[in-house]
């Protein structure tokens, strides 16, 4: 219920760029024309066919993307759970990793409320990690359902497969010292080969329509360029503030490390360890630093707070017999004793014996010691673990005060908010039949107008630096020309690249009209058309062209 009324919270929040183009692809996919070869992004095939799923349930509305980013949230929660509970951390591990997950899965900063490919990477990673962790429960079954997981979520963004390799070193590294050598090659020359084989399939799939090539470059070539492209890199891009605020986490997790100081933990830390080392490692690859990027550490942090918090839970729940702890303290004793000289000192400090006695003796005795010796020793870990979990509400907390259509302000000033807006008037100047066309990246220009996009490639840079950019020209012209756009609005301002084969076609074709301009877009229309013989023959032109609006209706706003 938290989830739901998390996500029902910023329902009206106007959708961004990415997730639109998603949904516009998704929705020509559902009326006949083919990804890659009609319909063209650069992310890998699952993202759209995940959208024409449930937009094939639910419709291409703002309620889908509310409705898929409830479901993919839950299956995440469940995911923690079935990962988090894990022997030895067991129920109250999963159930930790499902509430701090609960908390932080919708955080306002890093975009999370919105199905974003890294959303659906989390939740297929977090279930492949718990097949890792579980394997030895389904020798047979667990390694195959773990290569599944993977390869789905590389299959939603190419940048899955760091985590999900490191993951495999990590399950590989673990055994070598705690299980049979051939067994961890085995499981996970399992799970790669499937990874490998869910990627050949695919490529199998494009071959029998003819797209091989075409989805070759796309998910291959183009990635290298776009990484190469210069892009401003932030002085925190590895830890930025908004996620150091979820550093208290990782806290729990430092302190209740030396708790689980036995085969068993230390195989699944080293798992875990793996695991956050991929997320940073897949956020890094792309050579962008946006802020949903860093959604991929979410489900780390998450382990790693439950089973630190277990750790710490049960070395201060465990009582110490009178007797044994005289003999460990006698041995704390013996240990400064031995180190007196070394330090000058007759009468160190409880903390500095404790300190000594790591050094030392090691196994970690003066951290069972300090917490277990504590009058209070079983309240202390329950105050510490309440402490951080209190922290990370409060950290979440004030943007819930906010109106969920506030948000978008918050993370991207009023750039959406202002396309909607823009959106909704397009949609009234333009009566059915009746199109436009944007030459940047504002995708979510016809989403709002409910409007389908001319042309099949969204994307005003893959026109322009493509490896096959040229076909993708001639063939968005031919799109063009057969069926003009009324408007033409030039958004080329958001990477100052357009088509050249574009260019020429439209500048005969379509003139400025400085009045109907919109901050930060121009906006031209086509010469002879309906706009285009209101303006010249109206003695009053723009008095007639809102006498011609449409009006507005609930739909507009969906």
């Amino acid at each position: 219920m938290v989830i739901v009324s998390e996500r029902l919270h910023t329902r009206m929040e106007p959708v961004e760029c990415d997730v639109a183009t998603y949904a516009e692809i998704a929705d020509g996919m559902r009326h006949g024309r083919p990804l890659y070869s009609e319909m063209f992004d650069i992310k890998p095939p699952a993202l759209y066919y995940t959208f024409e799923i449930a937009e094939t349930a639910w419709g291409n509305s703002r309620e889908m993307i509310t409705r898929l980013g409830i479901f993919v949230s839950i299956l995440t929660l469940i995911g923690l759970y079935f990962a988090g509970s894990v022997a030895p951390f067991g129920r109250a591990g999963g159930l930790l990793a499902a509430l701090i997950w609960t908390i932080v899965g919708c955080d306002c900063l890093l975009q999370a409320n919105m199905p974003n490919a890294e959303v659906f990477m989390n939740a297929a990673l977090i279930w492949g990690f718990g097949f890792c962790c579980r394997r030895r429960a389904a020798p047979r079954l667990y390694p195959v359902l773990a290569g599944l997981c993977f390869g789905l979520a590389t299959l939603y963004k190419q940048v899955a497969i760091a985590p999900a390799a490191i993951i495999c070193l990590g399950l590989f590294l673990s055994d070598l010292k705690f299980s049979v050598h051939k067994d961890a090659l085995r499981v996970v020359s399992m799970i790669m080969a499937i990874v490998a084989a869910s990627w050949l399939a695919m490529l199998i799939c494009f071959a029998q329509s003819g797209n091989l090539r075409l989805v070759w470059e796309t998910l291959f070539v183009y990635p290298r360029i776009y990484a190469k492209q210069p892009h401003w890199v932030p002085d925190d891009a590895f830890a930025p503030s908004y996620v150091r605020a979820f550093w208290p986490l990782l806290a729990i997790a430092a302190i209740g490390l030396p708790g689980s100081w036995t085969a068993p933990r230390v195989r699944l830390w080293t798992i875990l360890a793996a695991y956050l080392i991929g997320a940073e490692a897949g956020v890094m690859l792309p050579g962008r630093y946006y802020e949903h990027y860093y959604q991929l550490l979410m489900p780390c942090l998450c382990l790693a707070f439950a089973w630190g918090a277990v750790a710490i839970l049960n070395v201060c729940r465990r009582a110490i017999p009178g007797k044994l702890l005289i003999e460990r303290y006698s041995s704390f004793k013996r240990a400064c004793g031995a180190a007196s000289d070394l330090l000058r000192s007759d009468a160190p400090t409880p903390f500095l014996k404790c300190r000594l006695d790591v050094t030392l003796q090691g196994r970690f005795a003066s951290y069972e010691i300090l917490f277990r010796s504590l009058p209070f020793r079983g309240r202390i870990g329950a105050y510490l673990v309440l402490l951080v979990v209190i922290c990370t509400c409060a950290n979440e907390v004030p943007y819930f005060v906010l109106p969920g259509s506030d948000w978008t302000l918050v993370k991207y000033q009023d750039v959406y908010s202002s396309d909607q807006q823009f959106a909704l008037l397009l949609s009234r100047l333009l009566r059915p039949g009746e199109t436009f066309y944007t030459t940047g990246y504002e995708p979510d220009l016809y989403y709002y107008a409910h409007m389908r996009p001319p042309v099949g490639v969204l994307s005003g840079t893959v026109l322009y630096d493509f490896p096959d950019q040229g076909a993708f020209a001639r063939t968005a012209v031919a799109e063009l020309s057969a069926k003009p756009p009324e408007i033409v609005i030039d958004g080329s301002f958001t990477y100052n690249k357009i088509s050249p084969r574009i260019t020429r076609w439209l500048r005969p074709r379509y003139r400025k009209v400085p009045a109907l301009a919109w901050e930060p877009f121009s906006v031209s229309v086509r010469k002879g058309g309906r706009l285009d013989q209101i303006l010249e023959s109206a003695k009053r032109p723009f008095i007639a062209l809102h006498e011609s609006m449409a009006p507005l209706t609930s739909a507009d706003y969906e």
